[in-house]
């Protein structure tokens, strides 16, 4: 499985990019190739080496500068992930374990990393019995036509259009991510449920799921 890694950088995000970077190529599997699409006021100082960079210096939004990478994007699978999260070693290899058009990476959150040793194992347990099911990071066969709409949900477009059009769905088995919730992210919006179940509607109601 050949798949391209994506992730976009903005407002003074692009300091995350050496560590996203060193994470994707220190990969089990490795990536077919890496993409990177800067927006205005990125603030990456020095563009490393070992990515494809796509500038795009005027003001734009998120889903504009995602499907940037989605057109140049030449892997089997297209997976996209948070230049400001972690990517453990194991990612696309357990990606590269599933057979599905899109494939949903299971995913550590942060506060799991600030237990003791004598409790992981049994925080381990409830974080995949409640959470580990949750679409934080997708990977999607290229050329399936899916595209990413304006909305920090950027996931929720993908799965709709997906459901609509009959592709499979499946996640991995092992996590190969850490989610880091920021102050005034969309992680940190989501502690009030509601704003959540709106941006779901939001989608049900586009794609006539819902009256």
């Amino acid at each position: 499985m050949k798949i391209t890694v994506c992730t976009i950088a903005y407002n003074d995000y692009g300091k995350f990019i050496p560590r996203w970077l060193k994470s994707v190529q220190s990969q089990i599997h490795p990536a077919h190739e890496i993409i990177v699409v800067l927006g205005d006021k990125h603030g990456l100082q020095e563009i490393p080496a070992g990515a494809k960079f796509i500038y795009h210096d005027q003001p734009a939004t998120m889903g504009f500068l995602r499907n940037l990478a989605v057109d140049a994007a030449t892997g089997d699978y297209i997976f996209f992930f948070a230049v400001d999260d972690i990517l453990l070693g194991n990612a696309l290899q357990e990606i590269s374990k599933v057979n599905a058009d899109l494939i949903a990476l299971r995913y550590y959150h942060e506060n799991i990393l600030n237990v003791t040793p004598e409790i992981v194992a049994e925080k381990l347990k409830e974080w995949r019995a409640h959470y580990a099911g949750a679409c934080g990071y997708m990977a999607f066969k290229n050329g399936l036509g899916l595209r990413y709409e304006d909305t920090d949900w950027a996931n929720y477009p993908l799965l709709f259009q997906a459901y609509m059009k009959g592709y499979t769905f499946r996640r991995t088995k092992e996590p190969g991510a850490v989610y880091i919730q920021r102050p005034g992210g969309h992680g940190q919006q989501v502690v009030n449920h509601r704003w959540g179940y709106l941006a779901i509607e939001k989608y049900l109601l586009q794609y006539g799921l819902i009256a």
